[in-house]
């Protein structure tokens, strides 16, 4: 189905330093890091203030000077429904692998369906991005993606190039030549390479696709299957992009109304760490000393994804959290106030509620598999 430039998320070797909810705490941290780092270049010198890597050794090593760049301070996807700033720097990252060409520049439109690699110890359940997703956003995350991106050294694109040039990339379909010709013989005309890329999608979230291959996906990559029958691919095709929508769309969808909130009136909606009211409920959630929501489905639980499901990921990432090396903080609420939205973290979890019931739904709807 795609060309051979997938790629592992990336991995920093920093998280603490290269990861957080504030632009501002981002800029200061690594800006405090380059400095260190070209101060010990000069004296010839290793200091443990730095956290070392192979990779940044590597480069000291080579007397390779660091600059700070704000077009580095890119959106990232951390782990499910997190998003955070990340400091994104062959330098400084110890393996960008090929997601340079995934996301060369904040102004390269992408997606990417992750899928844990093989290894793993959890279920199965892909997840899809629009920004630069971490090692460990679903698993150790392998992107897929729709285009990849290679950078026009020769410059002789025209106006009537095939090719689609954008900021000094060109950008090609990340879906074969080959599969898009087989599913347009198999399913009509109106195959696109669109309608394919959701077609995956769709079929990586049938529970017949993952029960029946559970085995085979925790050895190997996904081995994908053209269905017979046109109406199944086109409903996993639509299947496939309404829960892409979904899942990529899901600070804007509605928050789930059937819940009670008790004291938004306060009006303090910043967190420390959110917790269930009882462990052995999980219809409940204290969100902050004075906030608590009630009423919560259990049915919304069913929606996992890498061994914990949805709303637990809200939970557990949006923390307040002190480093013990570097004592660096990370602290979700500076996401909610760079962006001026000081209900963000209540909103998304309600709505991750509304999205894990909807995926459910979408995932229940798609047609069964015939093996």
């Amino acid at each position: 189905f795609f060309k051979p430039f997938y790629s592992l998320g990336v991995a920093t070797n920093r998280d603490a330093w290269c990861y957080n909810f504030s632009k501002t705490n981002i800029t200061t941290n690594i800006s405090t890091l380059i400095n260190n780092y070209n101060k010990y270049l000069i004296l010839h010198s290793i200091d443990e203030f730095i956290p070392w890597t192979v990779g940044l050794k590597n480069c000291f090593n080579k007397s390779i000077q660091l600059n700070f760049s704000n077009l580095n301070c890119r959106i990232g996807l951390y782990r499910p429904f997190c998003r955070q700033i990340v400091y994104f720097d062959k330098f400084l990252n110890e393996r960008t692998l090929q997601i340079p060409k995934l996301f060369p520049t904040q102004n390269h439109k992408n997606l990417v369906i992750c899928v844990p690699a093989p290894g793993g110890t959890n279920e199965f359940m892909p997840l899809i991005s629009e920004f630069i997703p971490d090692l460990h956003f679903n698993g150790d995350a392998q992107c897929f993606p729709r285009y990849y991106y290679e950078e026009d050294t020769k410059k002789q694109h025209t106006l009537f190039s095939a090719q689609t040039v954008i900021d000094g990339y060109t950008r090609h379909d990340g879906i074969t030549d080959w599969v898009y010709q087989e599913c347009k013989t198999k399913y009509g005309p109106k195959v696109t390479k669109d309608t394919i890329f959701w077609y995956v999608y769709g079929l990586l979230h049938s529970e017949d696709y993952r029960k029946t291959y559970s085995d085979d996906l925790k050895k190997s990559l996904p081995r994908l299957p053209l269905v017979d029958n046109p109406e199944d691919f086109w409903a996993f095709s639509k299947g496939g992009e309404e829960l892409a929508r979904l899942h990529l769309n899901y600070e804007t969808v509605e928050p789930y109304a059937k819940v009670t909130v008790t004291g938004e009136d306060k009006g303090n909606f910043s967190v420390d760490k959110i917790r269930f009211v009882d462990k052995r409920d999980k219809s409940a959630i204290q969100f902050n000393p004075g906030i608590r929501i009630t009423g919560i489905p259990l049915e919304a639980y069913g929606y996992v994804v890498n061994g914990r499901s949805a709303i637990e990921w809200i939970m557990d990432r949006y923390q307040v959290k002190i480093d013990k090396d570097s004592g660096i903080k990370n602290d979700p609420n500076d996401w909610a106030k760079e962006h001026k939205q000081p209900r963000y973290i209540l909103e998304v979890l309600l709505k991750v509620i509304t999205v894990s019931l909807k995926t459910l739904d979408i995932t229940n709807k798609l047609p069964k598999l015939q093996f």
